[in-house]
């Protein structure tokens, strides 16, 4: 998705964030393709993702994990929603194309 509409995934060491940020924001020929609110979840766990891949060392906060595996299906209730909602808008401009 980000290839086609947005020419590329960022190639930079922040990529996950840059792209959630690329996918968050409105553009004049489409709407979003994650609500900012989805978004904001999101980054909760992109930060947890970062600690375990550069600075854990030995342990993970078990408190912390339970936090995030709390939130995880709601969180990932909505990403579903925001995607079927832009999947519809493809398909009603495609419909409104003529394709």
């Amino acid at each position: 998705m980000a290839i086609e509409l947005n020419r590329g995934v960022p190639a930079s060491s922040d990529w996950p964030k840059r792209l959630l940020d690329r996918m968050t924001v409105v553009r004049e020929e489409r709407p979003a393709v994650i609500r900012p609110k989805t978004a904001r979840q999101l980054q909760e766990f992109l930060g947890f993702r970062h600690i375990v891949r550069n600075l854990y060392g030995f342990e993970l906060d078990d408190e912390r994990i339970a936090q995030l595996l709390s939130k995880y299906p709601a969180v990932w209730q909505q990403v579903d929603q925001d995607i079927n909602d832009f999947a519809k808008w493809l398909e009603d401009l495609a419909t409104s194309l003529g394709a």
